[in-house]
């Protein structure tokens, strides 16, 4: 799967059509939670998406396949709250309800010389790239900065390699962002550090706007749109990063449990600027697109496992050298890590029976 996003550029008529449909659609939603709570509290009795679908049907003045589209949204975060433990699903403030699905691109919507058709507006677009394969479903998207299009379109992936030339160990952290088997190791940006000062006067700033007046508006604007710089700026450097790992023929990561660690309050903060998750997720798509391997690895004793003799030399977060005094090797401590943790993909590549067909001169390395 592909989402491939386009900028809108609509009328004032198509604006305040499009400003409706997402308060209209909001509305629905809150409805229809409220209906959820209150049957359940009075007779005990839940509800499901079939049975609001014939409650609300006709109700709000939005599609029918709008409709269906909300409450299959909410359905789905209440499921969710059941099977997974994730939180109950909250009613959506004014502007916290940010898009409108499409549910069946080609027949709710498309896209014809540049322009979005969809409720019988022809909205431009930013037409900088053509749909990918076949596309499926698409959702039309509110932020700070204006209104965006997002297609989701369905792409076949290469066909995985038959043998495997080029591997890569790859080990992520805060100072550095990721250190390679290479010894190649990339800074972290940190692009939120870098403006949490200029994020925070202009959050003093909205604080002390009256509510409900315009210049309170115009400040959550300005603080809205550095949040999506920043987003937009960590996407761009993280996409760069997995772009050149991905050319790899196999790459071994570590299976990091970051949503454990971010209970970590020293540390959380870092580790979502550092974006872990994405930039895993960004390399893992991007190797599966490009018919390589994606190898997990256990991340235990990666770190105080010597990688030239094996031996396991203790040391706390803040020593960043790895100094062995069984065999005297002295390497930069990520380093050694990722080292360690191409090992292991590739032992753990031999169980799963990947066609492995290294130079000599690279298996002596990782021997």
């Amino acid at each position: 799967m592909k989402i491939i996003e386009y900028k809108l550029y609509p009328n004032k008529t198509y604006l305040t059509k499009l400003e409706e449909t997402l308060e209209q659609a909001r509305l629905l939603y809150n409805k229809a939670l409220e209906n959820r709570i209150t049957l359940w509290e009075n007779e005990k009795k839940s509800v499901n998406y079939y049975d609001q679908a014939k409650i609300f049907k006709n109700v709000y003045p939005i599609s029918a396949m709008l409709t269906q589209c909300v409450l299959k949204r909410l359905d789905i975060t209440y499921q969710r709250f059941f099977k997974k433990n994730s939180s109950f699903p909250r009613f959506k403030a004014k502007g916290r309800f940010r898009s409108i699905d499409i549910r069946q691109w080609g027949l709710n919507a498309s896209l014809k010389e540049g322009k979005l058709r969809y409720d019988k507006m022809l909205i431009r677009t930013s037409n900088h790239r053509e749909l990918e394969g076949d596309p499926k479903m698409g959702r039309i998207v509110k932020r700070a900065d204006g209104w965006y299009l997002q297609v989701t379109c369905d792409v076949e992936n290469l066909p995985l390699k038959k043998k495997i030339t080029s591997t890569i160990g790859l080990d992520v952290g805060l100072k550095y962002l990721v250190a390679d088997s290479e010894g190649n190791k990339i800074e972290a940006p940190k692009m939120f550090r870098k403006t949490e000062m200029k994020l925070a006067k202009q959050q003093r700033t909205l604080s002390k706007r009256k509510k409900g007046s315009y210049g309170r508006g115009k400040a959550r604007e300005l603080v809205a749109k550095t949040h999506l710089k920043i987003e937009r700026q960590r996407k761009d450097f993280l996409h760069k990063i997995s772009r050149t790992y991905a050319n790899f023929d196999m790459i071994a990561v570590e299976k990091l449990n970051i949503r454990g660690m971010l209970k970590n309050h020293h540390l959380a903060k870092s580790i979502s600027d550092a974006s872990w998750n994405t930039l895993l997720q960004m390399i893992r798509y991007k190797a599966e697109n490009a018919g390589s391997y994606f190898v997990e690895v256990n991340p235990r004793y990666t770190s105080q496992k010597c990688s030239g003799c094996g031996a396991f030399v203790q040391k706390s977060l803040s020593v960043r050298t790895h100094i062995c005094p069984e065999c005297s090797l002295v390497i930069d401590r990520d380093t050694n890590a990722s080292i360690n943790i191409l090992r292991a993909g590739i032992a753990l590549g031999g169980e799963m029976g990947l066609p492995f067909s290294l130079k000599p001169e690279a298996t002596r390395s990782l021997a």
